[in-house]
């Protein structure tokens, strides 16, 4: 019997996170071998970059489609990050922000996508969002499917949904969560935020935890520290991410300074943080890290295709976010490596990291999450076993709830459930 047709759709600008989620399912044993997996994506040069490369990484030759899309994210992104006076950037913006309102964008992609569609003739279709509503594509693409009469859509959505902001949101969910046959979240939170904040069915939502491929490292841990000219010895905190507010990079650089500013001799020698990613806030955090003289403890690596290696070499691995965040590919890669865990306590991670068996659990208040990495530090840093058993027993979490195995049998279940009861919704 000939194989179903599963075309993914997804958007962003930024390859990572939840977008390499989707090429984890592309080189999936047990999806691949059921389905005819075929990535649709808004043709973006960093993206498709970062996309090739993972493909190539692992040997998957995978069906990719770049397609190309109206949106101001990637290009306000840029804007942001730039250092022009922010009344020109406002001013810059203005324009292709009325062009999008008015629902020029909306037009041609809605053109573009049943273009697509037609060509394709998917037997089932699987739109990624990084949230809800996240990108405005995703929900056109779930209207795009149902006019042409594609009915097996899955939908899934990797962050906390926000609240619907007035009543035409409101009509526009009731209308996704008609068409659509099953929502996707990697937690029971996610879950129930799209439940209580967009009204969406809970029956329709299916809880799938994420998953990551254990990958060989291509730099050593030698490398990482020479290339950042730090000692053997080094106690080494990294964190992959971007670098933006809601990450909490600047609480992490914070509690730095409060260690190097007391009286912890051994620890001040060895402690160096490294942060992989960029993003809107670099030059904030490198102004900070200027403005406390802590040049000589912390190492901005930029965006690295790489990102796993630096993962591979820490002592432990950092994840102190403050808003917005679900179940990080980042935080689930470190768990597959054995290391142990600092983290601010959300949602999916709430399910992964239990605090004092296999990693330590800080508050997300900005109040209290400087003192609270500080103290963590301090702890995993005079406590090398802490370290080893927290890594081993992250592993074993990873393991058992985790796996690549697990991911895909969930998911290939729910494929084959949308085609044999589309024909009821």
């Amino acid at each position: 019997m000939a194989k179903k047709n599963v075309l993914i759709f997804t958007d962003c600008y930024i390859y990572g996170g939840s977008e390499r989620l989707m090429t984890f399912l592309l080189s999936n044993q047990l999806l691949s071998e059921q389905f005819d997996l075929t990535l649709a994506f808004r043709n973006h040069k960093s993206y498709v970059d970062g996309l090739n490369n993972d493909l190539r990484k692992w040997g998957v030759n995978a069906k990719t489609h770049p397609v190309t899309l109206l949106s101001n994210t990637a290009f306000f992104h840029r804007i942001s990050c730039s250092r022009l006076h922010p009344l020109l950037k406002k001013g810059i913006k203005v324009p292709f922000y009325l062009a999008e309102r008015i629902g020029i964008y909306f037009i041609f992609n809605i053109f573009v996508m049943l273009g697509f569609l037609l060509r394709r003739k998917p037997d089932i279709v699987h739109v990624n969002n990084g949230g809800y509503p996240g990108a405005r594509s995703c929900n056109q693409f779930v209207l795009c499917c149902r006019a042409l009469g594609i009915r097996s859509i899955v939908y899934q959505v990797n962050n906390i949904a926000y609240p619907a902001p007035h009543i035409f949101a409101r009509w526009y969910d009731r209308l996704i969560g008609k068409y659509v046959y099953s929502f996707i979240t990697a937690s029971s939170e996610a879950r129930s935020a799209l439940t209580s904040q967009r009204n969406f069915d809970p029956v329709k939502i299916v809880q799938i935890p994420n998953t990551v491929k254990l990958e060989a490292a291509t730099m050593g841990r030698a490398q990482i520290l020479a290339e950042a000219r730090w000692p053997e010895d080094t106690f080494l905190l990294v964190q992959v991410a971007f670098l933006t507010a809601r990450k909490g990079q600047i609480y992490l650089l914070r509690a730095l300074k409060e260690i190097m500013d007391g009286n912890h001799p051994v620890l001040t020698k060895k402690l160096k943080v490294l942060l992989v990613g960029n993003g809107e806030d670099e030059d904030m955090l490198k102004e900070y890290v200027s403005e406390n003289d802590l040049q000589s403890y912390v190492f901005f690596a930029g965006y690295r295709t790489n990102s796993v290696d630096f993962i591979q070499a820490c002592d432990v691995f950092m994840l102190p976010s403050v808003t917005n965040e679900d179940m990080p590919l980042a935080l689930l890669a470190a768990m597959n490596m054995g290391k142990p865990l600092i983290s601010t306590g959300f949602a999916g991670i709430l399910e992964a990291v239990r605090n004092g068996e296999n990693g330590i659990l800080i508050s997300k208040s900005t109040d209290e999450i400087t003192a609270q990495l500080k103290s963590a530090i301090i702890q995993l840093f005079e406590r090398p076993d802490l370290r080893i058993l927290f890594g081993a027993e992250a592993q074993k979490t990873f393991n058992e709830k985790y796996s690549e195995a697990a991911y895909g049998k969930a998911l290939s279940g729910l494929y084959e459930s949308s085609i044999v009861t589309k024909a009821s919704y």
